[in-house]
């Protein structure tokens, strides 16, 4: 099998007459209150051969980037691009392996041709509208694909049925030490002087475009463009900018009189490193215990929540403009002055290390990392629930609070403790991950467990809940919110793993850290559980290593 990119020496009209598209459906995902259910609606797929011409037509035009699986010169597989990133994500357009070509790692080998060719488009993630098949979307999950948080509005119109899902690319350790690296990199935020506001606006509009005109009406991209040149709108604005040396970067614009955001915009290069959260800590240097405003548009919503901003009403349209009107209660910054001195000075960054304990562990484990971050606070988290859904909303709530508090939040998480955190839907505030054996497929571990308590899926269904003689019960629950809920997990991660670990195998682990673009190290003889002197000089040994990459020592 060979995947190579197609253009009219390779590809003709014919070249789809033997591709089989058939596909036999019996159970659907549907969407409810924001999580994926299971239904029953059978149905069946297929192309006839005017179709598959209609198909062949499509690629030779050019409008799409292609790429085709070829065995023995048949075309088996195809995948289509669209070449015009949206929001920084590639969206595949069309994405299908012949009937008869399927479980051969195909479609894997496709996926991979198109996240590199995301790379050199510098695109963040790939983006798909995904028809809602159980065996589809049990696929794009285990390819790393979650729900996006941000849907594309035209897509979700034209087919309402479909799962808009993303997947965060990679490009593997280059990549990861480049993400960590920005965390020591030393940004200076400071008020902008007059003569500065032209490149503030061109910022806004530059970011505004990329990012957040998908979004809105034309009427609504127009509106917003002729705000950056009204005279009236500007005049009486506070501008204050992050730089990276010379290069202005993000920047915040504030009405004094009203305590309200009107520009608030970071380059889309330096997204997801912080800058935001910093420059609004500046900021409330300035308006300590004051109750600040502003209307987030739907891309900015989720960030200026994590931040400790609250809707107070629903989306509203106002020319175009769509916008959530929200509200900061005003409190003092902890270990920041209400009152400084206003010459140019460069932030100084406060990060957080946070522990998250396994199975029988506590937060006073987290005493051992103390000297490992001598520069950084090292805190644990004791979670009083048990379960993904419950324990998620844990970890959730306090490291929403943590991040309004820290520049940066590294987590350091411990076997079922790293589960429970990639199901909490953090991943937009941890700046990088340290994974001690994690759990990264719950799913086939209950399996094993079912395996070696000799209990079927059948049997689990019926009784609900099963006692093990290994101290473990079995959950019929806990097995379906599993499966509906795939894990997906978009931080820079270090794993560390032992070869002897009786929970994880190495293959599932190695295909974990392969899909989420994570670094793995094996300690020979090494157990699920870390203890020995030998394998703790180990774990430190790895955490100096990668934490020199991470934060300052």
């Amino acid at each position: 099998m060979e995947i190579k990119l197609i253009d009219k020496s390779n590809f003709t009209r014919d070249s789809l007459k033997g591709f089989r598209r058939y596909q036999e459906v019996k159970n659907v995902y549907r969407l409810k209150d924001g999580n994926m259910t299971l239904v029953c609606n059978p149905f069946t797929e297929d192309w006839n051969a005017a179709r598959l011409l209609q198909k062949a037509e499509e690629i030779l035009k050019g409008k799409y980037v292609t790429y085709c699986a070829f065995e023995k010169n048949c075309v088996v597989g195809e995948i289509m691009l669209i070449p015009q990133l949206n929001k920084g994500r590639l969206i595949i357009d069309s994405f299908h392996v012949s009937s008869d070509y399927r479980r051969r790692g195909i479609g894997r080998s496709l996926l991979e041709a198109a996240r590199q060719e995301a790379l050199k488009r510098g695109a963040h993630s790939l983006y798909a509208s995904c028809c809602s098949a159980e065996e589809t979307i049990n696929f794009y999950s285990a390819m790393g694909f979650r729900l996006s948080s941000d849907p594309i509005p035209s897509l979700v119109k034209d087919e309402p049925y479909d799962l808009q899902m993303e997947c965060m690319i990679f490009k593997e350790k280059d990549y990861l030490k480049s993400i960590m690296r920005d965390s020591v990199t030393s940004f200076t935020i400071r008020r902008l002087s007059e003569d500065e506001r032209q490149t503030a606006l061109d910022l806004a509009w530059a970011v505004f475009s990329e990012y957040e005109s998908p979004d809105y009406s034309a009427e609504g991209t127009e509106e917003f463009r002729k705000c950056l040149h009204d005279e009236g709108y500007l005049s009486g604005l506070h501008y204050y900018g992050t730089f990276d040396g010379e290069k202005l970067i993000g920047e915040i614009a504030i009405r004094p009189d009203r305590k309200h955001i009107c520009f608030f915009f970071v380059d889309g290069r330096y997204h997801r490193r912080g800058i935001g959260t910093r420059m609004f800590r500046r900021l409330l240097e300035d308006y300590p215990n004051e109750t600040i405003t502003l209307n987030s548009s739907p891309y900015g919503l989720p960030f200026y929540q994590a931040i400790g901003f609250a809707p107070t009403d629903e989306e509203k349209t106002v020319n175009g403009i769509r916008f959530t009107p929200m509200k900061y209660e005003g409190r003092q910054v902890p270990g920041k002055p209400t009152e400084r001195n206003e010459r140019i000075e460069e932030s100084v960054m406060k990060e957080l290390v946070l522990y998250i304990h396994g199975k029988g562990g506590n937060a006073g484990e987290s005493e051992h990392y103390k000297p490992l971050f001598p520069k950084c606070e090292v805190v644990g988290l004791d979670y009083q629930t048990f379960t993904p859904w419950e324990t998620g909303k844990e970890i959730r709530e306090a490291v929403t609070k943590m991040n309004a508090e820290y520049d940066s939040i590294t987590l350091i998480a411990n076997s079922i403790g790293a589960f429970f955190s990639m199901n909490a839907g953090i991943d937009a505030m941890i700046r990088s991950a340290f994974f001690i054996s994690p759990i990264v497929d719950m799913e086939k571990l209950i399996l094993n467990m079912m395996s070696w308590a000799n209990v079927t899926e059948k049997e689990l269904e019926e009784k609900g809940v099963i006692p093990t003689s290994f101290g473990e019960d079995l959950s019929w629950e806990y097995l379906c919110y599993v499966r509906e809920h795939p894990v997906c997990w978009t931080v820079p991660t270090r794993i560390l793993y032992g070869s002897r670990d009786n929970l994880t195998s190495y293959e599932t682990i190695s295909a974990f850290a392969k899909i989420h673009g994570a670094e793995l190290t094996v300690m020979e003889e090494g157990e699920h559980w870390f203890h020995t002197e030998g394998q703790m000089r180990f774990l430190d040994n790895w955490i100096k290593k990668g934490r020199s990459n991470t934060l300052p020592s």
